[in-house]
Parts: structure tokens; sequence; C-alpha cells
């Protein structure tokens, strides 16, 4: 059987060299604009990598970032409380074999 995962992620603004793994600097930063790589092999898996455009590094303010930053840590409260419950769930669970 093969199973087939398919993710799209936006790294946008925060995708820099040196940010993620070597494999993945590698093509990212070596791709045209507009070109699609071949797959990446790294630790976690295989990957496509398609660079839609290239802006140069620079310092933002926290009120630039607020909102996605607020969004992030929302997610990962809600993320640990979902995952609490499951924990509670399993615990008090009967499960017979």
């Amino acid at each position: 059987m093969i199973t087939k995962t398919v993710d799209r992620i936006q790294i946008g603004d925060l995708f820099a060299e040196d940010f993620t793994i070597a494999e993945f600097d590698e093509v990212a930063f070596t791709l045209p604009i507009n070109q699609i790589s071949d797959p990446v092999e790294t630790t976690y898996g295989f990957h496509i990598i398609e660079v839609l455009n290239r802006q140069d590094a620079r310092h933002v303010t926290f009120e630039e970032v607020q909102e996605e930053v607020e969004e992030i840590m929302m997610e990962e409260v809600l993320y640990n409380l979902m995952n609490e419950q499951v924990d509670l769930l399993w615990e008090s669970a009967d499960i017979e074999y």
C-alpha cells in the first residue's frame, strides 16, 4: 500500500537562509524564481519546493507581525488543550482487547 500526503506550506517572510535544514536551503536558495524543484529528501521526508519570489532580509517591528504571532500562539494553546483532553479520555477509557 502506498500512502500519499500532500501539505502545502507557505513559509513566506519567515523563511531565511540557515533557518531550515541544509538540504532544503541548498535547493530553495539556488532554485530560480517560478521554478519547481525535483523531490528533495531531508530527515523529515521528501519535499517539492516552488520559489515564487525573493526578498532581501530585513528587520520587522512587532506591530508588523503581532497578528501573526497572536494567531500562532492561540493555535499552540488550542493544540495543547486538545492534547490534554485526549490524554484525559485515554486515561478514563475502558478498552478491552
